[in-house]
């Protein structure tokens, strides 16, 4: 098992280098915990030869620079401890105690978490949901979103979404005392979008959280804000789709649910995404409707 530090390292890693560079640092990772082996504990040669399993001689030179800028990563882990002490983040580390269980097992798997805020236990995570939509939402959307959401709040279950405009918005304002926020940002940055700063802060002072895989000064971009989808759906039990065209980050996050094999409940305005994926989708009108489904569900499950 990787040391904190060494958990960290992965996370500096992830958080500054390019998809490329992330997608062979996973398949370290992954590879390493499937063989009980530390790859920080190779030697050079020994490293070599592990990598050579899976990695073109261009890829293995240009991971071995990567891993060995030693002092850097101290001078860096140094910087985010005395960041997450003084602004009061705290850290989760992957096969540690706390760390959540539905995170343990996806694709990639967040080597750490970072958590402003009251991380929900993993009892609580097994039935919260995740409402989530355009941010250009119509009135419609709109009214079904605060309708699932009431519905939420009402019965003590987590919604957690991204805190974008439209649709999360209103989802986290409707479920304010349950709620949770994936950020594609690091937690000591203004929060982004700026107009939800306030959001963010009311989140915090209801006991809900706020979290993000990245380290705490890294910038948003545009793949990291696509790539904060897949926690949202992993942190649920399902997800709710209020409203949301064929294209964008609501269907990101969708393909991550289905991936993860989640529940995708979507209401029946969305008639576009209901042509295209029908099949993958459990259509509903609204919290009743809502509610009615789970409880079939759940018991069809229990007959067997």
């Amino acid at each position: 098992m990787y040391s904190k530090e060494e958990l960290l390292i992965f996370s500096i890693i992830n958080s500054k280098y390019d998809i490329g560079t992330q997608n062979l640092v996973n398949k370290i990772f992954k590879f390493s915990n499937k063989e009980n082996l530390n790859f920080f504990n190779l030697n050079r040669e020994d490293k070599i030869e592990f990598l050579s399993n899976f990695l073109s001689e261009e890829n293995i030179e240009k991971i071995l620079v990567i891993f060995e800028k030693d002092d850097f990563y101290k001078f860096e882990i140094e910087k985010i401890f005395k960041i997450c002490k003084e602004k009061s983040i705290n850290i989760f580390y992957h096969s540690y105690e706390n760390y959540p269980k539905s995170l343990m097992n996806i694709k990639e798997s967040p080597y750490v978490i970072f958590v402003k805020g009251t991380l929900p236990i993993d009892k609580e995570l097994e039935k919260a949901f995740a409402i989530v939509g355009t941010r250009k939402a119509s009135r419609e959307g709109i009214n079904f979103a605060k309708n699932i959401g009431t519905y939420l709040a009402k019965n003590n279950i987590y919604n957690i979404s991204g805190l974008a405009l439209g649709i999360d918005t209103v989802g986290h304002e409707t479920c304010l005392h349950r709620t949770g926020a994936i950020l594609g940002q690091g937690l000591d940055l203004e929060i982004y979008p700026r107009e939800n700063i306030n959001l963010a802060e009311k989140i915090l002072v209801n006991n809900g959280f706020l979290l993000s895989e990245l380290i705490p000064k890294q910038e948003l971009s545009m793949f990291s804000l696509i790539k904060r989808d897949r926690l949202q759906s992993a942190l649920t039990s399902g997800i709710i789709i209020a409203e949301s065209g064929i294209k964008g980050g609501t269907v990101n996050t969708f393909k991550y649910a289905k991936e993860q094999k989640k529940k995708i409940f979507i209401a029946d305005i969305n008639r576009d995404l209901i042509e295209k994926y029908g099949k993958d989708l459990i259509i509903i009108k609204n919290s009743f409707d809502f509610e009615k489904k789970i409880k079939n569900n759940l018991e069809q499950i229990n007959l067997f």
